[in-house]
């Protein structure tokens, strides 16, 4: 409240200073005014008020103000003021190949054929901007051209090459034991079969022809069926050494993982 009393009493003070100047001093002071510092102006004092639609006033304002106005920010110099080429170059008003050169140089920067070359570089840079985008929107990646499905892993990115490599290895030594199981029990089936026959031919010395018919026919359909008698276990390592051929279609299924 006090800040608002103290500005009120600066404005009554001030303008009963001016009301006791003389008009003539008063219009002048008043011509240094913009039209909306008047009116409001005008609407403090009813004696200044008067003043403000003075036509005498109005009428320097348009012939001696206003003109000096117009000619100091047409003809000024400075950032502020009327700018330069070089700035309208810089600030983007002005668009052209080579502009600056060639007003440094004194010819005519504004013809026809600049404007035309102006345009024709606008629509080449257009166009290599499209080309560049069209070939990089239309390649592919590495993983969609090897057709590499998108990890669903709940991890890391960073972690996703030691999973994979986890992943891998625990498949392998899957397989291989698997390899191992069954050629353990390949092994074992051609130990029960040579003991199944052994047993049958000590059982049926005193049978009859059918039934030694019947179990030499069985146990020849089981030899058959079986892997016959090895003088060695085979392995995956006796396999590569018998038949080198096979070592590149394991290394093939083995890099399908990597």
């Amino acid at each position: 409240m006090s800040q608002l009393t103290t500005e009120k009493v600066i404005d009554t003070g001030l303008t009963n200073i001016l009301e006791t100047l003389p008009p003539e001093v008063i219009l002048h002071i008043l011509s240094y005014l913009d039209l909306p510092d008047l009116d409001s102006l005008s609407r403090i004092s009813t004696s200044l008020g008067a003043l403000t639609k003075d036509p005498l006033l109005h009428k320097c304002r348009i012939l001696i103000v206003a003109p000096s106005r117009v000619k100091h920010s047409l003809f000024g110099h400075g950032g502020a003021l009327r700018p330069t080429i070089p700035d309208l170059v810089h600030w983007g008003v002005l668009r052209g190949l080579g502009i600056e050169r060639r007003w440094r140089m004194g010819t005519y920067f504004n013809s026809r054929e600049s404007v035309k070359q102006y345009e024709i570089s606008r629509r080449l840079q257009l166009s290599h901007v499209r080309h560049v985008l069209s070939t990089h929107l239309q390649s592919k990646s590495p993983t969609a051209l090897a057709r590499v499905l998108p990890d669903s892993e709940p991890c890391a990115p960073r972690l996703l090459p030691v999973i994979r490599r986890l992943k891998w290895c625990i498949r392998k030594d899957k397989l291989a034991q698997m390899v191992r199981d069954r050629d353990r029990d390949s092994g074992a089936n051609i130990i029960t079969v040579s003991k199944m026959g052994d047993d049958t031919r000590n059982q049926s010395g005193s049978s009859d022809i059918f039934g030694e018919s019947s179990s030499r026919a069985r146990v020849g359909i089981d030899w058959f069926e079986g892997r016959g008698y090895g003088l060695w276990k085979e392995n995956e390592r006796f396999r590569l050494a018998i038949c080198p051929g096979v070592g590149k279609y394991v290394r093939y299924f083995e890099s399908l993982g990597k």
